[in-house]
């Protein structure tokens, strides 16, 4: 197995808690990145910090083992609902309206991104388009299925992957009133 990791295009570092001591196809890495290489106590433990801000991550273990690598391939992307008018002039089911922003570093595809009210009814993302870092995109309901309840709702973003990437619940709104998230 250690073999494949070798094998691997780039450069791939690979941790072992313990030293395999009993002979035979076990292997090893490198002793400097095993944590206990002796394995006559219990110092086997690695610790995996990431800092986003960074885009690094922190190996360590024993008393001063420390290495710190890039997160490679890495997109940040914080696309947050910022803004939202639930109860606007003119007929709701055409006019309401979500604004999200892309906080991150990077460009990110909305392609396959939907917006869900707490009912579980959805708005497609899919006519945004990319969006930029620092960029906003507002899209209005335009008869899609999501409501934008004028009396409160719960609105949750999510990816491609139907993971959660934002909530915002409110709990009232007022006729041409935009409600802004802090998010």
């Amino acid at each position: 197995m250690l073999d494949r990791y070798a094998s691997l295009p780039g450069s791939t570092a690979v941790f072992q808690t313990n030293k395999y001591l009993k002979g035979g196809d076990g292997g090893n890495v490198p002793d400097d990145y095993i944590a206990d290489p002796e394995t006559v106590d219990q110092d086997g433990t690695i610790l995996v910090t990431v800092d986003n801000t960074a885009d690094t991550y922190t190996v360590s273990y024993g008393a001063s083992s420390v290495h710190t690598f890039p997160i490679k391939g890495v997109q940040v992307s914080a696309i947050v609902i910022a803004s939202l008018l639930p109860n606007p002039v003119g007929p709701d089911d055409q006019l309401e309206e979500v604004t999200v922003r892309n906080t991150g570093n990077n460009t990110v595809s909305l392609s396959g991104w939907t917006l869900r009210d707490r009912g579980g009814r959805i708005w497609n993302l899919n006519s945004l388009g990319p969006i930029a870092a620092g960029e906003s995109r507002t899209i209005i309901r335009n008869g899609q299925p999501m409501s934008l309840n004028n009396a409160g709702d719960e609105i949750t973003l999510l990816d491609a992957g139907n993971l959660v990437q934002d909530q915002f619940e409110y709990s009232s709104s007022s006729e041409g009133v935009i409600i802004n998230t802090g998010h």
